[in-house]
């Protein structure tokens, strides 16, 4: 929905207009305005107005700021992220390590079991769908080694949690619960911090 008042250069200036079409469509979607005044051969002004609350100054301090005395139970804990997404991992590593977590990444369920094996961690996120090994026969395997890897706290990460059936198996297979992807941070952060509530920091 646009026109090129030079027809003669459309092949050169292919594109020019469209772009501001979209913008006014989008602009448009959010309940906002645009205004555009145009001087042929001086130029074009373009001005977007949009109705976004902004957050008081105070509000964001008290909202980013933690109490100076409060220790998170997450402090120095270690934490074996099973993934095998890459973009999942740097999110989620990205989170942990901000909350002061200590970090390691396995790929897949067998890789997780032969980690689990060879070091010692507070915690495990399971992802429940991923090649070689999924994360309900790796959550398995690991509770089947006994004391005490079967009492470290497994989570489990997947976007199809929403379904009763795998919600009953996560329980069944030993994990404490879930985590929903994407991941929202502060739901992430509520479940970790449930699993240390009643241990101390």
């Amino acid at each position: 929905p646009f026109e090129q008042t030079q027809k003669g250069l459309q092949r050169g200036l292919q594109g020019v207009g469209i772009g501001l079409a979209i913008v006014k469509k989008l602009v448009e979607l959010m309940n906002g305005e645009l205004a555009i005044t145009s001087t042929k051969g001086e130029g074009t002004t373009v001005m977007i107005s949009l109705p976004i609350p902004v957050r008081s100054v105070k509000e964001k301090v008290c909202e980013d700021s933690p109490e100076k005395n409060t220790v998170s139970p997450l402090e120095g804990k270690s934490v074996l992220l099973v993934e095998d997404h890459l973009v999942n991992q740097k999110v989620a590593s990205k989170y942990l390590t901000k909350w002061g977590m200590k970090v390691e990444v396995a790929e897949n369920g067998l890789i997780a079991v032969n980690k689990v094996k060879e070091s010692s961690y507070d915690l495990i996120l399971m992802d429940l769908h991923m090649p070689v090994m999924h994360g309900f026969t790796a959550t398995r395997e690991i509770k089947s080694l006994g004391i005490p890897f079967d009492e470290i706290p497994i989570i489990a990460l997947s976007a199809a949690t929403h379904l009763s059936e795998v919600q009953q198996e996560v329980m069944e297979s030993g994990m404490l619960g879930f985590v929903t992807k994407p991941i929202k941070p502060v739901v992430l952060k509520e479940r970790l911090e449930s699993c240390f509530h009643s241990s101390p920091s």
